[in-house]
């Protein structure tokens, strides 16, 4: 784990919000992730800071389609980083499963997570 500062103090405080009794504090917790992805020490931070686990759990049991889409959308952040990209390999079906279940705009970021995931270099 890198050490200090507030890239992630910031990741390590939004990866525990996202379990939350709240879904208000569980999809804004995955916006943030989202937003601190942005950048590669970012990235780094969330993913060394158990993130994508966090938000693979999300996935699976929050029902919330907003939760989703925020999570889907962290996800795919995150699947920009080699060590991201290969731990979230294995969720692939079940973005599969989303992408043809859910809406127009489901669709359209679970695609995007998909493309993100299982681009090779």
């Amino acid at each position: 784990k890198a050490s200090g500062g507030p890239m992630i103090n910031e990741a390590v405080v939004s990866t525990q919000s996202t379990g939350d009794p709240n879904f208000n504090v569980r999809s804004q917790a995955a916006g943030a992730l989202m937003s601190i992805a942005i950048t590669t020490e970012g990235k780094k931070a969330s993913i060394g800071e158990g993130a994508v686990e966090a938000l693979i759990t999300l996935l699976r049991m929050d029902e919330g389609s907003e939760v989703k889409l925020n999570v889907i959308k962290a996800i795919t952040m995150l699947a920009e980083h080699p060590e991201g990209r290969e731990k979230l390999s294995e969720i692939v079906p079940l973005l599969e499963q989303i992408k043809a279940s859910g809406g127009p705009m489901m669709n359209k970021v679970a695609t995007t997570a998909i493309n993100v995931i299982t681009w090779k270099p």
